[in-house]
């Protein structure tokens, strides 16, 4: 890979701080809800064509990096590969997942990873990627804005913008019609508050214009959008390209458009009825003791508290975490704890080792 730029370590410091607002402000506001979230919404109709067919196959991108600290063992990859291959087959009419890598392209670990997430996956070398502003200040934040470029190249090569899906993110619900019919789309949080130093300042943000990192859609309006914030002299955010695009979300211009909005499920109009990221962890990050799960007429469910009542959800993405992941990869009994739920799971994938 070409050597990347380093930063001062002025540069460093000055993201440092800007982080560790940022986490503290995360932390004051973690308790404050909204009790509308609804009232937050950007209604941007533009962005959708209603009568555009639904796409024929959906492309995903994903990324593979051992050495960013967050995922520093092989073996997670195979478990989160195979899962996240399999959540897409059982989801889409039609997929292609393509997984960058920095692993020897012809070394046995790339073999395994193709094995692992089965027909459908393309494995592909991570290609030269310019550096960016956190290159020489943390690795995971590095490539985490490196999404951005790798979306591009995909699009550029094939006149097709992917979907952009971390590693330890499912797809339950299908994307195809969403992907079709709308320019862009990121997932909204919907549950607590979010605090991002934009342009103009800090910025605290409604749960519906805070956003999620892990599965978005960008054309190049969007992906221009996000090069113009960086150019602006906007801090570069604690949680990079989703912090970008909550700033874009807040302002209601039109300019990024909500999946919850796009996606639909029978007996809920709009996705707004389901699940997303965290919510069946109530917006925490999810592990065994908060991820509330159950299987209703053989669709996976999320359990919500809601008005003193309890409401089922159908599950349209579920979110997880790289440090917890792993462990729940390793034991998906933590989390998938009745047999109707280890059904669901084992055809998504997921190995439990026998009792």
């Amino acid at each position: 890979m070409r050597k990347l730029v380093t930063q001062t370590p002025l540069v460093a410091f000055a993201i440092a701080c800007i982080c560790t607002v940022g986490i503290l402000w995360e932390l004051i506001f973690e308790n404050r809800h909204f009790s509308n979230a609804s009232s937050g919404q950007c209604f941007t109709p533009a962005l959708v064509n209603e009568t555009a067919p639904c796409a024929t196959c959906v492309h995903f991108v994903s990324l593979a990096v051992v050495d960013s600290s967050r995922w520093s063992r092989f073996n997670d990859f195979l478990r989160a590969a195979k899962v996240m291959a399999s959540s897409l087959r059982n989801s889409q009419k039609c997929f292609r997942l393509i997984l960058y890598t920095n692993l020897p392209i012809d070394g046995w670990e790339v073999r395994q990873l193709i094995q692992a997430g089965g027909a459908g996956v393309d494995v592909r070398a991570l290609p030269n990627l310019p550096a960016n502003r956190y290159t020489g200040v943390s690795r995971w934040l590095e490539m985490s804005r490196s999404k951005l470029d790798l979306v591009e190249e995909y699009a550029l090569a094939t006149g097709v913008d992917p979907v952009w899906i971390d590693m330890d993110t499912l797809v339950v619900a299908d994307l195809s019609c969403a992907v079709g019919r709308a320019r862009n789309f990121v997932i909204t949080r919907g549950y607590r508050q979010h605090w991002v130093i934009g342009p103009e300042g800090p910025v605290l943000l409604h749960p519906r214009r805070s956003v999620f990192g892990d599965l978005w859609m960008m054309d190049s309006t969007l992906r221009n959008a996000i090069r113009g914030l960086e150019k602006s002299g906007m801090p570069p955010p604690l949680l990079d390209i989703q912090d970008y695009l909550a700033v874009l979300m807040n302002r209601c211009d039109g300019t990024v458009l909500d999946l919850r909005s796009l996606v639909r499920s029978e007996g809920f109009q709009q996705g707004n009825g389901m699940c997303f990221g965290f919510d069946a962890a109530h917006g925490l990050h999810p592990k065994s003791e908060n991820l509330f799960l159950t299987m209703h007429d053989g669709q996976l469910h999320c359990i919500q508290k809601e008005d003193n009542s309890v409401k089922l959800r159908p599950v349209a993405v579920l979110s997880f975490v790289s440090q917890y992941y792993w462990d729940q990869l390793q034991h998906p009994e933590s989390i998938f704890k009745t047999p109707a739920l280890r059904k669901w799971a084992q055809s998504n994938g997921f190995s439990f080792k026998d009792r």
